[in-house]
């Protein structure tokens, strides 16, 4: 159940990243994954196969114009028949979490899971 809530976290936190709405770039409409709670989104899409659900973000960063990234995320344990560099590969659900900001480090230490924190950034602004 914690893994799962940390998976959850990791995922959201990729996602809250690429909702940023901006003007100047349409609507992406997606397909919804089978048991999704996404319902209207922008920047990125899901896309579930046999295998693994495929991560999508579109323009990940302010400015990138016709960028995208891919991330496939496999079922821990799971023999993935998979090609691709294994920096796109995430095992779900995430054991282990290197947080970017402190709003990161509250939601994780609210699920009590402290334990799963392997690296932060500006550890000068956490107290």
């Amino acid at each position: 159940m914690k893994n799962t809530a940390i998976s959850s976290i990791v995922f959201l936190s990729v996602i809250t990243a690429s909702c940023i709405n901006r003007k100047d770039s349409p609507p992406i409409n997606i397909s919804p994954v089978a048991g999704s709670s996404v319902m209207k989104a922008e920047r990125f899409s899901l896309q579930h196969n046999d295998s693994c659900t495929i991560l999508t973000i579109f323009d990940p960063w302010q400015g990138a114009e016709s960028v995208s990234q891919v991330y496939y995320l496999v079922k821990r344990g799971s023999e993935s028949a998979i090609k691709a560099d294994p920096s796109q590969i995430i095992s779900v659900p995430v054991r282990k979490i290197i947080c970017m900001s402190s709003t990161h480090l509250a939601m994780i230490s609210a699920l009590g899971e402290d334990k799963s924190i392997y690296g932060i950034s500006g550890a000068k602004y956490i107290y």
